[in-house]
């Protein structure tokens, strides 16, 4: 299921790589995530919201957001996409600015698109150069990337791209889950909600979200685990419950595939 993609050090990546190539788990950084698009198509599917972006596009994850990138529809084998990743630590981010990381997708006005695209090439040219000043004047663009976003972005940007219809049913399918993630949920209740057969809907989620309908409940049944696990007063048990699962035993076997440790040892080690 999750797994966690660490980042020693604050970068910068630059990738052209084919369509064919995605994310085939839910992840999540201990960095924060700026991605800008260069060229081609991309699908990210952040939490129950589905973002296609098109070159210019900029999308902002913080950490610890579970999110997926996919192929966006239409696409075909041998297409390319290129894009840039940023990839900054925590502290290297001006409190007064992380607010931008709370909206997932800009789609800016060309000129402030490519303001920010010019503040990541520099960026990339000091990477090159890894001398003493390389990460101050990392943290310099950084700072700059993020004061346009704060300036224009509110105002100019585009919260929701549009989507297809499908695309727009599979992700209100998807908020659904989330909000129902507690109750004896089935594929079946789903399919009927939206009028689809279970095949058809099943597929169709997939193809949107990148995850099956069974997966999908897990992800969120278990991201609500770890917060509720912060809560001594609660049992495992109860969490367990709370979260959706009826078997204590089978919470646990789905937490231990999703993070590598039972609920138990998780709660000792961030707790």
């Amino acid at each position: 299921m999750e797994r966690t993609l660490k980042t020693k050090e604050p970068n910068l990546f630059h990738y052209n790589r084919a369509l064919s190539v995605t994310m085939s788990n839910m992840h999540y950084h201990d960095s924060y995530e700026i991605y800008y698009l260069l060229s081609g198509k991309r699908r990210y599917f952040i939490n129950h919201k589905i973002f296609d972006l098109i070159p210019g596009d900029i999308i902002l994850i913080p950490k610890n957001v579970i999110h997926n990138v996919l192929n966006s529809p239409g696409t075909e084998e041998g297409e390319y996409h290129e894009r840039y990743l940023v990839t900054p630590h925590e502290e290297q981010i001006p409190e007064n600015l992380r607010h931008c990381f709370q909206q997932n997708f800009y789609r800016l006005p060309p000129s402030i698109s490519a303001h920010i695209k010019e503040e990541i090439q520099e960026m990339e040219k000091n990477f090159a150069l890894n001398d003493e000043y390389t990460l101050q004047a990392y943290n310099a663009h950084l700072v700059n990337m993020l004061i346009l976003l704060s300036r224009f972005g509110n105002s100019t940007a585009s919260h929701e791209p549009e989507l297809s219809h499908m695309s727009y049913i599979m992700q209100e399918a998807a908020s659904y889950i989330d909000r129902n993630f507690h109750r004896n949920l089935t594929l079946s209740e789903l399919a009927e909600k939206y009028s689809y057969s279970k095949e058809y809907f099943s597929g169709e989620f997939k193809k949107s979200t990148g995850r099956g309908f069974a997966e999908y409940l897990n992800h969120v049944r278990i991201v609500h685990a770890l917060e509720l696990l912060g809560d001594k007063s609660l049992h495992i048990s109860d969490i367990s419950a709370k979260c959706g699962f009826n078997d204590s035993n089978y919470f646990s076997s789905v937490f231990k595939k999703a993070l590598g440790i039972s609920p138990l040892q998780y709660r000792q080690k961030q707790y």
